[in-house]
């Protein structure tokens, strides 16, 4: 919670950093589940190699989305 008390009195309100803290942690979250899901498809029994590139992109760009999303997360938990 220090760190929410120190931004809320640079540019920020609490409730505004607040709601950012838990608008990434919604998208943590839902990029979990999502991952989950697509290696949940590869155990189906029509699952074929052309359906293993297309999961094999979708993770490569939900692994760009969490790190942008990762980045943003640290960013605020290092500011003074």
């Amino acid at each position: 919670m220090l760190l929410i008390e120190q931004l809320s009195g640079l540019l920020l309100d609490q409730t505004q950093v607040r709601a950012i803290s838990d608008e990434i942690k919604n998208v943590i979250i839902a990029s979990a589940t999502r991952k989950r899901e697509r290696s949940e498809r590869t155990k189906a029994e029509d699952f074929d190699a052309d359906e293993g590139e297309l999961l094999k992109e979708e993770n490569e760009q939900e692994e760009e989305v969490f790190d942008q999303v990762y980045l943003s997360r640290n960013r605020l938990s290092v500011c003074p």
